[in-house]
């Protein structure tokens, strides 16, 4: 079993000696998503860093990438 990852950073990682909060990288990491992919945005044209807090919420309400490919490559063919 695995908790599930949240806006509300009450889950960590125990390091030895405490429990630390995931990083945003780390985040990314557990949604199959390449390093530093929430780290930047569009605004209006112009590239932005995203703050930390933003990039936890992207990540929590994202999709695990690899387990939607499984999904559908699982899926039965239409007609």
């Amino acid at each position: 079993p695995m908790f599930t990852l949240n806006t509300q950073g009450k889950h960590g990682v125990y390091d030895g000696m405490k429990i630390r909060r995931l990083t945003p990288t780390e985040c990314e990491r557990l949604m199959g998503l390449p390093d530093g992919w929430t780290a930047k945005g569009d605004f209006d044209g112009e590239i932005k860093e995203i703050s930390d807090t933003q990039r936890y919420k992207l990540c929590g309400n994202g999709v695990v990438v690899n387990v939607v490919e499984e999904i559908i490559k699982r899926l039965p063919p239409l007609l």
